[in-house]
């Protein structure tokens, strides 16, 4: 070839290098997009499938309560966040975390038997509409 063909030859190779650069790059980010989208699919479809199912943090199934001189309580917590649905029925009188209900009674927030009260007052009712209920009596709750 002459001098103007190889000038032609070595210039398409460049042109291709410098193509084959822009494509790789392209490539990547289109990739890198691709990723970002399918991560956020995986996470939605994770997330609509966790509030579906009801899974979510809601404290532990079983608590054990200061009962005072009476002995602990042991509550079932679990059964009553299946049993009545809405957990402000109890969480109006005290938030949503552990060991709260002593150191509300500790700042006086909170009176001595206002929890108990409340259970028995709601377990009473109940009883009162011929549904099934928890316990209502001190021995039935407390042990020492």
């Amino acid at each position: 070839m002459n001098g103007r063909g190889d000038y032609c030859k070595a210039l398409s190779i460049r042109v291709n290098s410098a193509t084959l650069g822009q494509i790789e790059e392209n490539y990547g980010k289109y990739r890198m997009k691709s990723i970002i989208i399918v991560v956020c699919f995986v996470f939605a479809v994770f997330s609509a499938v966790v509030t579906a199912a009801g899974i979510t943090e809601k404290g532990p199934a079983e608590i054990t309560l200061d009962g005072g001189s009476k002995g602990t309580v042991d509550f079932p917590h679990q059964k009553h966040q299946n049993t009545l649905g809405d957990c402000k029925i109890c969480h109006d009188i005290f938030p949503q975390k552990l060991g709260v209900i002593e150191a509300l009674k500790e700042e006086g927030k909170l009176e001595k038997k206002q929890v108990m009260n409340n259970c028995r007052k709601c377990h009473r009712n109940l009883v009162k509409e011929g549904k099934k209920a928890g316990p209502t009596s001190c021995t039935k709750c407390h042990s020492k």
